[in-house]
């Protein structure tokens, strides 16, 4: 909290409200989205001597697994759950259950239900919500229980979350007043998220486009020159500069500040529907040499390797709710040390607080390495579920957690050293892929981002994110590690801003988060 949101709710008042007014008062405030989950939980009884709001006990009976377990002839004991509301209670027992099945599983689905209360409705009620699914013959049963059929009773009509589904991807049926269990053989439906560039970001894709600096180096050979004007340009900008980098790092410490980013043109979006639900995402503008901002216009080579500038997907903006997380890391090095900084740890660390931990890590390095090199550095848990292969004709089944391929990368698009290979037969688009591409090998480089680009409905839609360091002519970089690299690209080859630019908002129209790299 920033103390903002005594402006809109203030102290007195507070004191006053229950923490669950509170908090969804905090959550309308910033605009936060969210969701609603099955309960398995239910707050005890509150007797006489308790300090509560309302003194209450509710106790219910608790058969076996409500009905999804096959009851045996002797049987365990009656058993009894008691709490402070009955609903509470029910709905608990209800999911509990119905989780203990080997085969259920947690579903993203659309909402059929009003919600209750004055807080509730004023939120901003994000990637709809989530429930259990079950398969048919389960689900038939159990609807069937004389279980269930006492869980209703307690329930009644409700507002919101107590719902179990038929197996796979459904949407709940539209009914005034929803049972606990629903089934409906509607599928959900998520598009393709798409995109829009802030008129910031037009206005400086024009600007390289037609600025002398990003044609001839000799004209211009620094970016932020006077004789050039850009570094007024990006002197200018510094407002921007500030919401930009504020926003960035609101994110990276999980304080997420919708409104400020929406009601101004700096930042770039993308759009995500899913059923009846729409996130609004930011992304960095594609702007200035593409690293970040303070790069040597204004603060020089202290911000050559910065990633503060970079914004990545959070978990609330990502539908459907991804089962697996995978990362591609092309040009890995070693887990806390590579040549343009730890980037792996990066990746992992980065991901796990944004909610999108990896489950699969699939990493890719030229520079020999021993097992112990590449192991040593690994978190424990990461460790365990690593295998090293040096064999370039190797297939992977992604049981992996990592899988570290010791050896250089091939853009042939049948080589199994093509990684778009690997993604192409692990992931599905149910999945979030996170592919890094930063190999030092510009002409392989560009020839694996071509063919994502030709194939937008194979292997481009299987990529979530994309980051990519683009090596080319005519911008500060060239005396920041670039030169060594351009050394290896034909000079009628070699490729400016004015491509890069054009690259990454190719990219960006086909749905991928793509940011450029350092």
């Amino acid at each position: 909290m920033n103390g903002r949101i005594f402006d809109v709710w203030p102290t007195d008042k507070i004191g006053r409200q229950s923490s669950e007014r509170y908090l969804a008062k905090w959550l309308a405030y910033h605009n936060v989205s969210h969701c609603y989950f099955p309960s398995v939980a239910y707050l005890m009884c509150c007797g006489a001597a308790g300090h509560c709001y309302k003194n209450a006990c509710f106790r219910m009976q608790v058969e076996p697994a409500l009905g999804l377990l096959t009851r045996t002839a002797k049987g365990p004991p009656t058993l009894h759950a008691s709490g402070k509301y009955p609903k509470e209670v029910a709905s608990a027992l209800l999911h509990a259950a119905a989780l203990q099945h080997p085969k259920a599983q947690l579903h993203l689905v659309t909402r059929s239900f009003a919600y209750a209360g004055y807080a509730h409705s004023t939120l901003n009620h994000g990637p709809d919500h989530v429930a259990v699914a079950l398969p048919t013959k389960v689900h038939a049963r159990l609807r069937l229980s004389r279980d269930i059929k006492r869980v209703r009773q307690v329930l009644g009509p409700l507002s919101y979350n107590y719902t179990l589904l038929a197996d796979g991807y459904y949407a709940a049926q539209p009914q005034e007043h929803p049972s606990p269990i629903i089934a409906s053989s509607t599928s959900l439906v998520c598009g393709r998220p798409t995109y829009r560039a802030s008129p910031w970001e037009d206005a400086w894709a024009f600007h390289i486009s037609q600025h002398p600096a990003w044609r001839n180096e000799r004209e211009c050979p620094k970016l932020c020159s006077g004789s050039c004007s850009l570094d007024n340009t990006v002197r200018n900008d510094s407002n921007r500069l500030s919401l930009w980098l504020s926003l960035a790092a609101e994110r990276s410490s999980r304080g997420v500040q919708q409104r400020a980013w929406q009601e101004d043109e700096t930042m770039s979006s993308f759009t995500t529907t899913c059923g009846n639900a729409t996130i609004l995402a930011p992304i960095e503008p594609l702007a200035g040499a593409l690293r970040h901002p303070y790069h040597n216009c204004i603060k020089h080579s202290s911000y050559s390797g910065s990633k503060e500038y970079l914004i990545p997907a959070l978990a609330l903006e990502v539908l459907p709710l991804p089962r697996r997380t995978f990362l591609f890391d092309c040009g890995a090095s070693l887990h806390k040390s590579g040549s343009g900084g730890a980037s792996q740890e990066w990746f992992v660390r980065t991901y796990r607080q944004s909610g999108l931990a990896f489950t699969h890590i699939l990493a890719w390095e030229f520079t020999h390495h021993s097992d112990e090199e590449i192991l040593r550095p690994l978190p424990a848990a990461l460790r365990q579920g690593t295998s090293i292969y040096r064999d370039p004709n190797t297939t992977v089944s992604g049981h992996d957690k990592l899988s570290y391929f010791n050896f250089g990368i091939d853009s042939t698009p049948t080589s199994l050293r093509n990684p778009l290979v690997h993604l192409s037969s692990l992931a599905k688009p149910e999945d979030f892929v996170v592919f890094k591409l930063d190999i030092d090998t510009p002409a392989i480089e560009l020839s694996i981002v071509q063919q994502i680009l030709a194939d937008p409905h194979g292997v481009g839609r299987l990529i979530d994110e994309f980051y990519w360091e683009h090596v080319v002519v005519n911008t500060p970089m060239q005396n920041f590690g670039w030169r060594h690299d351009l050394r290896r690209v034909p000079p009628r080859e070699r490729q400016t801003l004015r491509d890069s630019y054009r690259f990454f908002r190719e990219l960006r129209e086909m749905g991928i988060r793509a940011h450029s790299w350092v």
